[in-house]
């Protein structure tokens, strides 16, 4: 049976986060009512990422690995794992579980009425954990530079939690040529650009010390991504009408008929 929700974690290196937040999204996921599949996308990593994962999908047949020899950045990851998706609505989260998957509660009541949901670490509801002033002033300046250059109605691009439906997923993530730290405003701007419906709600979110960013690079490589971005909404002009199809990128595997209450 096709599943209701596809969960996707891309992964570099995080033989030692990935395991916990695993065990924290297979065992919220297998309480609630409906079926579902999660897919780490193992981004060329040189630790023992894919063999942790695939020693757990030994006995889950709801985790499935995709991996591939080099590192390809986080939005190409997240673009592999949308693509390879079946699920009705698909989710991608962060690897450390900055945002834990129980927060998709907040999201689920919207999906109905929007194309897209995505968690805010700015919203009015957010409990979000503080970052050092440098992150702040640095998380201001990006969040100025991305609202002004791309016109984008948000105020937080960048959690790395957000949902889609599946026709908004395979529209938006087929077109998607920005895969560095960019690729979360590009899928936005190109989602308001095609007129889809976004909706931003407030999570709890946790910045964790072995973040990969460094502060010092956030700033400069954001503006060359924002030039990108910009670049290519004006030489890519689309409808919201021109949703492909997508063929499955691996073969499946079987689903539970039923998920544990």
């Amino acid at each position: 049976m096709k599943p209701y929700l596809s969960v996707i974690i891309p992964a570099y290196n995080e033989e030692n986060r990935l395991p916990s937040t695993l065990k924290s999204v297979l065992d919220w996921l297998s309480r609630q009512n409906f079926l579902f599949e999660v897919i780490v996308v193992n981004d060329g990593s040189t630790d023992n990422t894919a063999k942790i994962v695939q020693e757990i999908a030994k006995n889950e047949p709801r985790l499935i690995i995709k991996s591939y020899s080099q590192n390809r950045g986080k939005g190409y990851a997240v673009k592999v794992g949308m693509l390879m998706a079946k699920g009705k609505l698909r989710l991608f989260m962060d690897a450390d579980s900055s945002t834990p998957i129980w927060e998709l509660k907040k999201l689920l009541p919207f999906v109905k009425e929007f194309d897209i949901i995505i968690g805010s670490r700015k919203h009015s509801t957010s409990k979000a954990q503080q970052p050092s002033k440098l992150r702040k002033v640095i998380s201001f300046i990006g969040s100025l530079f991305i609202r002004t250059l791309l016109n984008l109605r948000v105020k937080d691009s960048q959690c790395g939690f957000k949902l889609f439906d599946e026709k908004a997923a395979v529209l938006l993530f087929n077109e998607l040529q920005i895969f560095g730290w960019g690729f979360d405003f590009a899928i936005l701007a190109a989602a308001q650009k095609k007129g889809l419906k976004i909706k931003e709600v407030g999570v709890s979110w946790k910045h964790h010390k072995e973040s990969k960013l460094r502060a010092s690079r956030a700033i400069f490589r954001t503006f060359i991504e924002l030039i990108k971005v910009k670049k290519a909404l004006k030489s890519n002009p689309t409808s919201k009408k021109d949703v492909p199809t997508v063929k499955p990128l691996r073969n499946r595997q079987p689903h539970p008929k039923r998920q544990k209450e």
